[in-house]
């Protein structure tokens, strides 16, 4: 009994550790019985997630609505899931909208926000986008616009 406690042990941990070709005293070699080559390990996941600027497009001339708001959207999508974006941009420190999922959070996530260009010149601005995923990767893409009055 022993014996045979042992040599299932044995392949048991060819298997845990990814050996495929595995000698087994009385068995033979671990592929032979049937169990088949071991399972690759997997890599661990170090991508941030993928951003799309929707708008406004790189170098856009923006001219505020009617309210004295230009506004920008982006998407962030990751296999691992998307657990947070958000939106900043530089005026005054100011920061724009932010946006984060519960559980589950979702494979796309989508941020939003206006920014007030009352008291702004004219001249050029960016948008920076984040999103972060379920692993704790993050990512980063900044847009540049250029506001009109």
């Amino acid at each position: 009994m022993k014996t045979w406690k042992w040599m299932l042990g044995c392949v048991g941990l060819a298997l845990l550790y990814g050996v495929a070709q595995t000698q087994v005293p009385g068995i033979g070699n671990a592929e032979a019985t049937g169990l088949g080559p071991a399972p690759a390990m997997l890599a661990a996941d170090t991508t941030p997630p993928k951003i799309t600027v929707l708008f406004p497009k790189q170098g856009e001339s923006l001219k505020a609505n009617e309210y004295g708001v230009v506004f920008c959207k982006a998407q962030g999508e990751d296999p691992s899931k998307v657990r947070s974006m958000g939106v900043s941009y530089k005026t005054d420190e100011s920061s724009g909208g932010s946006n984060s999922w519960g559980s589950p959070p979702p494979a796309k996530m989508w941020v939003g926000a206006g920014m007030s260009t009352a008291t702004l010149p004219e001249g050029d601005y960016f948008f920076t986008f984040t999103a972060t995923d379920t692993k704790g990767n993050s990512g980063a893409m900044a847009v540049m616009f250029h506001l009109q009055k």
